[in-house]
Formats: structure tokens, sequence, C-alpha cells
């Protein structure tokens, strides 16, 4: 009886998998420092551990090189590059653009990010008209008109536009 019991525990303490991406966009989009504990790039699961008596055991439990998620994995990457080639992105000042939009600026560096983008739906963004922009999250390039950007491509949940130079 105790085994099943545990179990049940065990699967009420595991994240969604289904919801990992969003989890990072959120976390690593998110103003101020973040750090990511090791596995949660590849949906690592908890251990057994955490049903013992010391419950932070089932997140040190050994890394499992075998299992990975390339497709969470190379968000994370998208994500953290953006992240470090943007320092605006942690430390900017945040306007708002619209209910899913969010205009980051610190000094010279601008940046938007726009949450659940759908292609061939403006979403504002501050750089003149005429400028070239690009969503580094799909590589997608385009021009500013009537100061928006018009996306024709579907980059998942998130749109991260910069100014090409």
């Amino acid at each position: 009886m105790r085994n099943s019991e545990d179990r049940e525990t065990q699967q009420r303490l595991e994240a969604n998998m289904e919801h990992m991406d969003k989890c990072a966009t959120c976390f690593l989009l998110s103003p101020g420092a973040v750090q990511i504990f090791y596995g949660d790039e590849v949906a690592r699961k908890t251990s057994d551990a955490i049903l013992n008596v010391d419950a932070a055991q089932g997140f040190r439990s050994d890394y499992d090189w075998s299992a990975s998620n390339d497709t969470l994995m190379a968000h994370y990457r998208k994500l953290c590059v953006f992240r470090k080639n943007h320092p605006a992105v942690g430390a900017g000042k945040q306007t708002l653009q619209n209910a899913t939009t969010v205009l980051r600026t610190l000094g010279e560096d601008m940046i938007v990010i726009a949450l659940n983008p759908q292609p061939a739906i403006p979403i504002p963004v501050p750089f003149a008209d005429d400028a070239q922009i690009r969503n580094a999250y799909s590589g997608e390039t385009n021009i500013v008109k009537n100061g928006q950007a018009m996306l024709q491509q579907s980059s998942g949940h998130v749109a991260l536009i910069e100014k090409i130079n």
C-alpha cells in the first residue's frame, strides 16, 4: 500500500512536461538574474529520493545523460542566447505595448518580446518605419511599417524582436 501512495505523491509533485517550455520562456525572459537548475533544460524528472526523509534530494539526483529532450534544449538555447545578446532582457526598463507584448530598453539596447504571436497579426514595435528587424527566435526578418512588425511565420509561443544594425 505504501508504495502506491508514494508513487501517487511523486506524480503530484512532478511538473507537467507539456508546460516546461512556457515555464522556461517566462523564467528566462523575466527581469532580474536567472539561474537554471541542472536538468530543467531537458525536462529531467525528479528521482525517487523525493520520497525520502530529505525531500530536497529528489532534485539532487544523478543526471541521466542518456535522457534528452532536444526540442526543450533548443528552446532554452534560443532564449539564453537572446538574453545574453540583449542586457535589456534582464536589466532593462519594461514598457507594456499591449496585453501580450513588452518593450525592454537599456541604453541603446531595445527589444520587443511578444507572447503567443500569430502570423500576419501586427506587433507594435518602437523602431522607425523601414527599419529591418528580426525575430531572433525563428530567424525571420522583416521591415517595420506604420510602427508595426508583421511576422509571417509562427515561432511557437514567443517572438523575440530585435533591430538589425
